[in-house]
C-alpha cells in the first residue's frame, strides 16, 4: 500500500510511509514499512522517520545506489537499493524484526479510508472445492506479495528520480539565463546583490548620460534603420 498514513488525516503533520505492506496470515504475521529517498540530502536531513517503527514489524529505507551507504544505515532499519535504471532492487542489509504493538489509529485508518470489502472463505462443509480453491488462490497470493511490492517501490522510486531529473534541468536552465542576467548586470556597473531601486537608479544615470539625440525609443530606431535600408537599395540601384 503506497502512501500509508499512521492516523487521521485531518492531525496537523500525520506520519506517512511512502509504501507499507502486510503479510496476510494468521500464523505468520509480518508487516513491513518502507521509506524511499532519492536525494542524499534527503536522506541526511531526515529526523522523522523513526516515528515510522511503531507502524512496521520491520523498517526499510528504499534508494538508488550510494544514496544511502549500508554502513551508515541504523541498526533499527534495513536498506534496499534499486538498479540504476529502478527495473530491479537489491536488499543491501536485512531490517531486524521487532515485536511492536501497532497504533490502533492506522489500523482505524486503514479500515475507514484503504480497505476493500470482501466475502470471507465459505465453510468447508458448503463447498469442499471452493474452499480448497480459495485457499490455494490466497498461498498464491501471499507467495506474490513480495513481488508485489516490490514493484511498487521500483515504480515510486522511478517517478521521483523522473521528476527530479526535470527538477535539475528546470534549474540548470534557469541557473544559465541567472547567468547571462548577471553578465549584463555587470556591463552596466551593476551586480544581482543591487536592489531594483539601485538598479533604477544606475538606469537613469546610463540615460542622462547618453546624448540626446541617441535616447530614440524602439519605435523610432526601427523606423531609422528602415530608412536606412531603403537609402542602401536605392544606391545599389543607381
Amino acid at each position: 500500500m503506497a502512501e500509508c498514513k499512521g492516523g487521521p488525516t485531518w492531525t496537523a503533520v500525520p506520519d506517512r510511509l511512502d509504501a507499507w505492506a502486510m503479510r496476510r496470515s494468521w500464523t505468520r504475521p509480518m508487516i513491513w514499512g518502507y521509506e524511499i529517498k532519492i536525494a542524499r540530502g534527503d536522506w541526511i536531513k531526515d529526523t522523522k522517520w523513526r516515528n515510522y517503527l511503531q507502524y512496521c514489524q520491520e523498517f526499510y529505507f528504499v534508494c538508488p545506489p550510494h544514496i544511502i551507504e549500508r554502513d551508515e544505515l541504523p541498526e533499527e532499519a534495513g536498506l534496499i537499493w534499486t538498479s540504476k535504471t529502478g527495473s530491479r532492487l537489491y536488499t543491501k542489509k536485512r531490517a531486524p524484526t521487532r515485536d511492536v504493538t501497532v497504533p490502533q489509529e492506522l489500523w482505524m485508518y486503514l479500515l475507514m479510508w484503504r480497505a476493500e470489502i470482501g466475502s470471507e472463505y465459505p465453510s468447508r462443509t458448503s463447498s469442499d472445492r471452493d474452499y480448497w480453491q480459495k485457499w490455494l488462490v490466497q498461498k498464491r497470493e501471499n507467495r506474490e506479495l513480495g513481488y508485489r511490492v516490490r514493484g511498487e517501490l521500483r515504480k515510486t522510486v522511478s517517478e521521483r528520480v523522473d521528476m527530479m531529473d526535470c527538477e535539475n534541468r528546470r534549474l540548470r536552465a534557469e541557473n544559465k539565463k541567472l547567468g547571462e542576467v548577471r553578465e549584463t548586470l555587470k556591463t552596466l556597473g551593476l551586480s544581482t546583490y543591487d536592489t531594483a531601486t539601485a538598479i533604477e537608479r544606475r538606469n537613469k544615470e546610463l540615460m542622462t548620460a547618453l546624448p540626446h539625440g541617441l535616447k530614440w525609443s524602439m519605435d523610432e530606431l526601427e523606423r531609422g534603420l528602415e530608412l536606412f535600408r531603403e537609402e542602401l537599395g536605392k544606391l545599389a540601384g543607381g
